[in-house]
């Protein structure tokens, strides 16, 4: 850009300087005439040249921003993070960094994969690794040598990416993925970086954008004048201002503010699942101008897609007149609120867009799934976890427990009075009491747990033309699915039941039964924010939400965790609350995916974390999660016999 304004400026001085040499012809030597002639020549056609390739090569804003304001957020594979950086990888030392990073991060994973499949003992696994003898491909090996790998000509490491898919590969022969996301043909990730959107406006806000659209027109000026000043004819040097007419036009007006009344109607607000709803919206121009150039995009909430029209039109709109725009989506899970329309308005030369983002009157289409019917692999986990359990307490019981030491403020009652007469000393009796089971179902909602295994078909438009939804789910999705389906049945076994996001977005219940219990649960797992389908902005540290759950935990509660275990962070939730002394039984979507060498890597992990928790105490269920929850939330081609449980049977209970 300084480049084209430099060239440009001096072109413009020496077309200024041409044109007063061709008025004034014997105003300088005939040498000096010359030589300023192709100084002219160079200046003015250098600008054009930039002039012109600018404006073909700048981006249509309206035409990129508008189709991303209908998409499905872009939930991610694991490991596919991994593969684009391994794919940018350079020469800097940014880049040097991150491969270590990179290397660390297989390191680890082929230490825990030997230690636990190979049954090594940790110092004899990081010899192995040490030595390269894990593996029979040296190259394999090599990633961890201390030279990095051959370096080229100028001493940067080479073949990394190479030799990272080789160590993968080795690490699946030590440790096959079997059963979990085994058979899955996945395509490849994009390794790509997508165009940059225009950033989204806040409700009610405007933006005016120069489109460049006359760049051009100006450099054919600069051009057209130093052909005139070159052939000497003033008639030509003057021609060339019809061309600078032209780029002070694109100057001086600017699109217009739109006024713009929108009535919007959405046919069902209360749809089933997979049930389609259609939305038309009504825009009249009421700003009593000509707009010619009207681009209007509803504002299709995150997590609906649209299968039937588009939510975009194109039009010119005379004062008055209206624009109408009707399109049908499917109904998934949560609260919906249409309420803003994204409006596009360039003035009659296109030279500049005024962006805004419409408010309109809400309109809400909240699905409600059942989740009890969602989840049938998962149901038995219900009844393990369900109805009372007896504790040693002091008191009234219901059968005699045993006999401690007494304690001052222990009941009078309670006294053991039989003991103490024959000299035994004061004793207290303790009884077996039946105590409801309190259990808490805990959602992991951080953005590490928006990812998907079904990345095919990215946000395309074209489900509109085949009729048929692209059905990517993120696995904090099947973990609401499941949560609900498991407190329907707890609920009806007699338990108390609670509810908690493991967010930025706070969310919890504290234990409860009842009916009206059961619907706020339901309701909490529809609607509430930390639940959405856009993934919360930050999950810094300075939102961790460990401290908050920990708080609010009741201190007998069992607890039900449902969660992708895509990285660390849950396994060290689940440590916590066992060492805490919480029964912790975790529910695992698997959302992994074998396609590509970091995919398998992501797969690998995340064994080797369901693994270390099992080995920790809880017990674990996983399941891979179907495309479309009506056909249910969980498959049985995965289940994982539970070890370590520390959970009571059910024997019954009351509601509260």
């Amino acid at each position: 850009m300084n480049a084209h304004r430099t060239l440009l400026s001096v072109g413009v001085v020496a077309v200024a300087a041409g044109l007063a040499l061709t008025l004034a012809p014997g105003l300088v030597t005939v040498d000096i005439v010359t030589a300023l002639t192709v100084l002219v020549w160079v200046g003015a056609l250098g600008g054009a040249a930039l002039s012109v390739y600018g404006r073909f090569d700048a981006s249509d804003a309206v035409e990129s921003a508008l189709p991303r304001a209908a998409e499905r957020p872009d939930y991610g594979v694991p490991g596919d993070d991994l593969t684009v950086t391994v794919a940018s990888f350079g020469a800097g030392e940014r880049d040097a960094a991150a491969r270590d990073r990179v290397r660390k991060r297989v390191r680890e994973t082929v230490v825990a994969t030997l230690e636990r499949f190979e049954g090594l003992a940790p110092a004899e696994a990081e010899r192995r690794v040490e030595c390269g003898d894990w593996t029979d491909d040296e190259r394999a090996a090599s990633l961890f040598s201390d030279d990095g790998g051959p370096p080229d000509r100028d001493g940067v490491e080479t073949g990394f990416a190479d030799r990272f898919e080789r160590a993968v590969d080795a690490l699946a022969s030590l440790a096959p993925l079997a059963g979990v996301g085994s058979e899955r043909n996945d395509p490849a990730p994009k390794t790509g970086t997508n165009p940059p959107a225009t950033p989204r406006l806040a409700r009610g806000e405007s933006r005016l954008e120069r489109t460049g659209r006359w760049r051009g027109v100006a450099g054919l000026a600069l051009a057209a004048t130093a052909a005139g000043v070159l052939l000497g004819r003033p008639v030509a040097v003057l021609a060339g201002l019809a061309g600078v007419g032209f780029a002070a036009h694109g100057r001086a007006w600017t699109a217009p503010d739109p006024a713009l009344a929108v009535e919007r109607t959405v046919s069902e607000t209360d749809p089933a699942p997979g049930e389609r709803v259609r939305v038309t919206l009504t825009v009249t121009n009421e700003s009593g101008r000509l707009l010619p150039d009207l681009r209007l995009c509803d504002d299709v909430p995150a997590g609906l897609e649209v299968v039937r029209g588009t939510p975009r039109h194109t039009t010119a709109l005379r004062p008055g007149k209206r624009a109408r725009i009707a399109y049908e989506c499917e109904a998934v899970r949560g609260r919906h609120a249409f309420d803003s329309l994204t409006v596009a308005v360039r003035d009659l030369s296109a030279a500049s867009v005024r962006w805004r983002r419409l408010p309109t009157d809400e309109a809400v289409v909240t699905c409600r799934p059942r989740y009890d019917d969602l989840a049938p692999e998962l149901g038995d986990l219900a009844t393990r976890l369900a109805g009372r359990q007896d504790v040693a307490a002091t008191g009234d019981g219901v059968a005699f427990h045993s006999v401690r030491e007494y304690r001052r403020g222990d009941p009078v009652a309670s006294v053991d009075w039989n003991r103490l007469a024959k000299g035994g000393g004061l004793a207290t009796r303790r009884f077996d009491q039946p105590r409801t089971v309190r259990v808490v179902l805990v959602v992991d909602a951080r953005r590490a747990a928006y990812a998907t295994a079904d990345a095919g078909g990215h946000n395309s438009t074209a489900t509109a033309s085949t009729g048929t939804a692209d059905h990517r789910r993120p696995a904090v999705d099947a973990s609401v699915y499941a949560a609900g389906a498991l407190a329907g049945g707890l609920l009806d076994a007699g338990s108390h039941v609670g509810l908690a996001a493991l967010s930025s977005r706070e969310c919890w219940l504290p234990p409860a039964a009842a009916v009206t219990h059961r619907r706020r649960i339901r309701d909490r797992l529809t609607t509430d924010p930390a639940f959405g389908w856009l993934p919360p902005a930050d999950d810094g540290a300075d939102s961790d939400p460990f401290p908050a759950l920990f708080a609010r935990l009741p201190s007998d509660a069992q607890v039900v965790f449902c969660s992708p275990f895509v990285d660390d962070a849950p396994v060290d939730l689940a440590r916590q609350l066992l060492a805490r002394g919480h029964d912790v039984h975790v529910a695992s979507p698997d959302v992994t995916a074998t396609g590509a060498p970091a995919r398998r890597l992501a797969a690998l992990e995340r064994r080797l974390r369901l693994d270390a928790v099992r080995r920790a105490g809880a017990t674990v269920d996983e399941w891979r999660p179907a495309a479309d929850p009506s056909v249910g939330a969980a498959s049985a081609d995965a289940r994982v016999p539970e070890r370590g449980s520390r959970i009571m049977a059910a024997d019954g209970g009351d509601d509260a």
